[in-house]
């Protein structure tokens, strides 16, 4: 078998990684953390998928499964037995509530004809390597860090399973096989497992159904009588409910009717009272002049007559006081000057057009002086220029007069602002005209508070003379003196006796009217509510009732008892059928039940006698197969001397192995226990024994995988572990070396050799 291609679809630190392998000797070289444990994790995945020992399980699968994509996938190419096949395996981590399910896909193809390759339940390793995965681990693939790991009891048992039980061997091996599979058919190894166990799960499997269909038939017995019982306390306590439900109505409708007696009663004492009443109107015993409600209107007028009298003294003290106000903040001749000119700000504009203007006329006048000295100076010392400069100091002069006029003028207008505001400084009219705004608001405010106090003291003045005029009319038609008006405290004197004669005369006449207003608002009160249409409705529906033997609280309180009662009685009986449904599904027939248990029995005990007879059958084939065995580890020490002498240069010449895969070498002073030993030698010894089983346990050369097993070895035995390796590839091995050195590389230059760099993606072939 060689390996030709590798890929690395999603798998550890590989992404979309392809890598090629040649016959012979492949030199996979890389540093540390570059990939090595990743691509030998990759073929022991594809051939046997991931650990299944549970932590171990957990760690190689946290190690090698994507993050992102929760998945690890690739695939092999390899040589088998003349034809090439592809392997391909892709195992994903989908989350179902909360937790990681694995889903696992593996598939074999021939590549030449496309044909599937169905293995028959076994592993790709199983199949192919014929190695299970402990043998594999211990053999084909060989780690530096469990290079001793072959030296234990437990891959003695594993070799010798596999070499007189598993395919080829002797005839007596084939015998032995025969047997072991019919055993296994009955009784699989350490009773677990065959037609034996299973019967004995189906008998026992028939016991328990037997036993349960038993029960339940038991169960559905009482079940029903409970049901019956139930539908009995149901029905009685329906009733009970619907006779106590009749009486809560019955009650609800003697409260009912007795609101219509009451309305009743109600309604023939306001037709007495309203007769009472109207035979006191009509006895003419009232008298109605003059009216109770000119009395109250008169008395209201006098009332508002009394207020508006108030506020207009109130609205005459505000105008004095107002007009008190207004004399106060009457304007100074200051303030009349500053207004008459247009206010503050027009007299301030003034006031600074005159001075810009005066100080302007002396700048001029400076130099038109000092223009006019010049000429003049030159018109004495210049006489040839005389006609020129005479005009020009002429016009100087004039020029010069006009501005100390200008001038003049401006001072007088200052002047006269300074006068008539009464000042004499800047700093004093600016103070004036500061104060003249503050002054002029009050004074405005001042006097539009006298308007508006004036023309509310004129509204109230009118308002009472019309109240006093409407008040003296009322009066005069009730009787008073035409000058009552004027005194409102005799006239209130005089409405209050006036009202009470006309109380004392309209007494009975009210009471009765009184009665009667009572008597009807009671019967109005009693009507609302009430549907007059159904009354006669209502009476005939209760001389159908039953009548309550209860109070309406205590009727309540019973069907609320005997509601909660029912329900529960309801829940329950509904709880028994629920059960009796389920239980009449699944019911089985106790009689049908029995007849299969006898007869799984029956082939029970004929599969035991047929068991009892292959084990005889398979101790006479024992005996005879002990003198196979005792001739196996002979020849595995014979080939493991012999590669560990060349390993050691001939300086250690011969392995003594035991069946339980103990070693030792023999020296001259005799058989050494290997860990006597140097590191290097025991790496060698225990080397030799994996390469000598490897070839002694499997039909077809397989590709041997060596991670790091020169890391304690010097360059002596590394040149001669790499002969070795080299006659093996020419022997038609494929070995595959992983190293993180760079000391093998050299040991095999010029030699034929497939070299991998695991630090680039490319192969470099030598």
């Amino acid at each position: 078998m060689r390996i030709l291609e590798l890929y690395a679809e999603e798998f550890g630190c590989f992404s979309d990684r392809r890598f090629s392998f040649g016959e012979g000797l492949n030199l996979i070289e890389g540093a540390n953390e570059s990939g090595k444990s990743t691509m030998q994790a990759l073929i022991r995945f594809l051939f046997y998928g991931f650990p299944r020992r549970g932590g171990e399980e957990g760690e190689e699968r946290y190690r090698r499964v994507s993050r992102k994509t929760h998945r690890a996938a690739g695939s092999v190419t390899f040589l088998w037995h003349g034809d090439t096949y592809l392997l391909y395996r892709d195992y994903i981590l989908h989350a179902s509530s909360g937790k990681e399910i694995p889903a696992e896909t593996v598939c074999v193809t021939a590549v030449e004809s496309g044909r599937r390759v169905e293995l028959g339940g076994k592993s790709p390793g199983e199949y192919f390597l014929s190695l299970p995965i402990d043998l594999y681990h211990g053999s084909v693939c060989v780690r530096e860090a469990e290079i001793a790991s072959v030296a234990n009891p437990e891959t003695g048992d594993t070799v010798a399973e596999l070499l007189f039980f598993g395919e080829g061997g002797a005839r007596l091996e084939a015998a032995e096989k025969i047997l072991d599979q019919a055993r296994r058919s009955l009784q699989h190894t350490r009773g677990v497992g065959g037609k034996i166990a299973a019967l004995e799960e189906q008998a026992s499997a028939l016991d328990e159904a037997l036993d349960g269909a038993r029960a339940t038939a038991e169960r559905l017995r009482v079940l029903r009588n409970d049901i019956a019982r139930l539908t009995v306390q149901t029905q009685d306590k329906t009733r009970e409910l619907k006779r106590t439900e009749e009486m809560q109505r019955a009650a609800q409708l003697d409260a009912e009717l007795a609101r219509f007696d009451a309305w009743h009663a109600a309604k023939n004492e306001a037709d007495k009272q309203y007769r009472a009443w109207r035979e006191e109107e009509q006895s003419g015993d009232a008298k109605t002049e003059p009216s109770a409600k000119m009395l109250s209107d008169t008395r209201e007028l006098l009332y508002r007559y009394v207020l508006a009298a108030k506020e207009a003294s109130v609205r005459e003290d505000e105008q004095e006081r107002c007009k008190q106000e207004a004399l106060r903040r009457g304007q100074t001749s200051t303030a009349r000057y500053i207004s008459k000119n247009g206010g503050a700000e027009a007299v301030a504009a003034r006031l600074e057009r005159a001075v810009r203007k005066s100080r302007i006329c002396v700048a001029f006048l400076v130099l038109f002086a000092v223009l006019a000295t010049c000429f003049a100076v030159g018109a004495a010392f210049l006489k040839e220029y005389l006609m020129l400069f005479v005009p020009a100091a002429a016009f100087s002069l004039a020029v010069t007069v006009i501005l100390v006029l200008t001038r003049r003028g401006a001072k007088r207008k200052t002047r006269a602002i300074y006068d008539g505001m009464g000042v004499r400084s800047p700093s004093m009219l600016r103070t004036v005209l500061a104060r003249y705004e503050g002054e002029e608001a009050m004074r405005i405010a001042a006097e539009s508070a006298l308007a508006n106090a004036e023309a509310l003291c004129r509204t109230a003045l009118e308002k009472e003379r019309s109240l006093f005029d409407v008040l003296e009319a009322a009066l005069v038609a009730l009787g008073a003196p035409a000058d009552l008006a004027a005194s409102p405290a005799a006239a209130r004197d005089y409405l209050d006796a006036a009202m009470q004669r006309q109380a004392n005369a309209q007494s009975p006449h009210m009471e009765a009217r009184l009665r009667f207003e009572n008597a009807k608002s009671a019967a109005q009160a009693l009507e609302n509510g009430l549907d007059l249409t159904k009354e006669a409705e209502l009476r005939a529906l209760r001389a159908t009732l039953e009548t309550p033997d209860a109070e309406a609280a205590r009727l309540e309180q019973r069907r609320a008892f005997l509601q909660e009662t029912a329900r529960g009685i309801a829940d329950k009986l509904a709880a028994a059928r629920r059960e009796e449904n389920t239980l009449v599904a699944q019911a089985a027939d106790p009689a049908a039940l029995l007849a299969q248990k006898n007869e799984v029995h029956a082939q029970l005990l004929a599969a035991r006698n047929r068991l009892a007879a292959i084990k005889m059958a398979s101790e006479a084939l024992h005996e005879a197969d002990e003198t196979l065995r005792s001739g196996i580890m002979p020849t595995l020490a014979e080939k493991a001397s012999d590669l560990f002498e060349r390993l050691t240069g001939g300086a250690w010449k011969r392995l003594h192995v035991t069946d339980r895969f103990a070693i030792s070498v023999e020296t001259p002073q005799g058989s050494v226990p290997l860990s006597h030993f140097s590191a290097g030698c025991r790496d060698a010894a225990h080397l030799s024994l994996r390469v000598a089983l490897t070839d002694l346990i499997t039909s077809e050369p397989l590709p041997l995988l060596f991670d790091e097993v020169t890391a304690r070895l010097d360059d002596t035995r590394t040149a001669q572990l790499l002969l070795v390796l080299r006659g093996l590839c020419a022997a038609g091995t494929q070995c595959l070396l992983f190293t993180c050195h760079t000391r093998e590389r050299a040991m095999l230059h010029g030699e034929n050799y497939t070299h991998i760099p695991l630090s680039e993606q490319s192969l470099d072939k030598k």
